[in-house]
């Protein structure tokens, strides 16, 4: 038998610098991979192969509200020009949580923020996919000392039916869902020929549209809106709106964080399909396209 027992996956806890951020629900991803270049030169009909450049790829985390705010400061920032970066680890554990395998990264810039579709008649909890593009990763063996992050209790406080939705001056009590969307901050890899890890920089942020599912008591005003923007063309600056997406304690009234929408355009209004002798509500489907969105996570009570 070997001298090292394998251990249980699915338990992991982030760390950056001196900061402990929290257990996270799964990673994956977060391999290095050395890039090939191959040669087909020669007396011989045998190809030539070796490594050349070295690439560490972006790993995904899916988090809840029992993160630190600290990683939700991080998450805000990277999306608001401030363009910061992280060295940090993700420690793996076995079921006592003692670390066993530990994965260091090194300039580590938040990518990707993928917020989960919202539905009012679902009880499922709800968790954030965050993507973390590193410049350098480094895997090491752990000694076994007992995790301590200081979060994740309160992870099942996000629950898809617990949102507001707001879009200017339009109804929007009964918006019944809200499908998934993500911000993606797009990078550019600088290869120099000095190293063979690239350096990593920020370059522009894309924000998905957004889809909403409203009942069809509330469609006069959505329809008044899409014929001014759409048709009569009325669409500059000035006609677009402000609004913001909030995930709400289950009392309904305390904030648990809030998307802030900036500069929001009606693209298309449809209706919801219906079935004959079916019982359901009759709704329908608007997309909207965003400017610039905000992640106002810091303050959530964890």
């Amino acid at each position: 038998m070997p001298d090292q027992r394998s251990f249980t996956a699915g338990r992991f806890a982030l760390s950056a610098g001196d900061i402990n951020l929290g257990y996270v629900k799964s990673v994956k991803g977060g391999s290095t991979v050395g890039e090939l270049a191959t040669h087909n030169t020669g007396p011989d009909n045998i190809v030539r192969k070796h490594i050349s450049n070295i690439k560490h790829e972006a790993f995904t985390l899916e988090v809840g509200a029992g993160m630190g705010k600290g990683f939700y400061e991080w998450m805000r920032q990277s999306f608001e020009k401030s363009h910061v970066v992280k060295d940090g680890a993700i420690t793996a554990a076995d079921f006592d949580y003692r670390a066993m395998r530990r994965t260091d990264f090194f300039g580590g810039l938040i990518t990707e923020v993928g917020i989960p579709a919202l539905d009012g008649s679902s009880k499922d909890p709800i968790y954030l996919s965050v993507k973390i593009e590193p410049e350098r990763l480094r895997h090491e063996k752990e000694s076994g000392a007992k995790l301590e992050a200081k979060f994740g209790v309160k992870t099942k406080r996000w629950v898809a039916c617990n949102f507001r939705v707001d879009i200017g001056d339009l109804p929007c009590a009964r918006v019944s869902k809200v499908d998934a969307f993500k911000l993606t901050q797009k990078t550019a890899r600088d290869q120099v020929g000095q190293f063979r890890e690239a350096t990593l920089h920020p370059t522009h942020v894309e924000v998905d549209n957004i889809k909403l599912t409203i009942s069809s008591a509330d469609a006069a005003p959505w329809e008044a809106w899409f014929r001014s923007f759409v048709i009569d063309g009325n669409c500059s600056d000035s006609d677009e709106l402000t609004g913001s997406i909030t995930l709400l304690a289950p009392n309904h009234k305390d904030e648990l964080g809030r998307i802030e929408l900036s500069h929001i355009g009606i693209i298309k209004m449809e209706q919801e399909a219906h079935e004959a002798n079916k019982d359901s509500v009759a709704r329908f489907i608007v997309e909207l396209y965003v400017e610039e969105m905000k992640l106002m996570f810091d303050d959530v009570d964890a």
